[in-house]
């Protein structure tokens, strides 16, 4: 840490340890350039902490590949690093990144974000982070999304969700998923 941010700026970001690089508070570590945040590997990514993943600039977040971080990192962060991602990230995530996201985490992703995800990574949401999608927001996925989702997922909504679906979405639901 006693590195000025010039001298921090000239290393090359393949150059840090894990160690060096999980010891660096975060506003040092917010130092690095976009430019290095985006070199970093998916080995030192994944040596980040949450707190550390929680201090970086919007900017810097935004430089990091999703893929690099951890399931633990994705469901430990804050729900505003979480909307502080792009809609690109958000669609990068793998299925297990997904499913770890908490209900909060959810409840902040936009509707862009949500139309980005595959059926695949629908289909790896629990049905309480679904209860957790406000009404505006189920009502926008598409219904090709609607029709992905699983009879366990549906029962995680609240009737007052499943009565704000368009009739689009509403169509696309196989009447064996309402629950009984």
């Amino acid at each position: 840490d006693g590195l000025s941010t010039t001298n921090l700026n000239a290393i090359d970001a393949g150059d840090f340890s894990t160690t060096q690089l999980s010891n660096l508070v975060g506003a040092t570590l917010d130092n690095l350039t976009t430019t290095q945040v985006a070199d970093l590997s998916s080995t030192q990514v994944g040596s980040l902490t949450v707190a550390q993943l929680d201090g970086l600039s919007t900017t810097n977040l935004q430089a990091i590949d999703a893929g690099d971080f951890s399931t633990a990192q994705i469901g430990g962060v804050e729900s505003t690093t979480i909307d502080d991602l792009t809609t690109t990230q958000i669609a990068g995530l793998s299925t297990s990144q997904v499913s770890s996201l908490t209900a909060a985490q959810i409840g902040v992703l936009t509707t862009t974000e949500l139309q980005g995800l595959a059926t695949t990574q629908l289909a790896a949401l629990t049905a309480t982070q679904l209860g957790n999608l406000t009404t505006t927001v189920l009502n926008d996925l598409t219904a090709a999304q609607v029709t992905a989702l699983t009879s366990t997922q549906f029962y995680g909504l609240s009737a007052a969700q499943i009565d704000g679906l368009s009739t689009t979405n509403l169509n696309a639901i196989d009447a064996g998923d309402f629950s009984t």
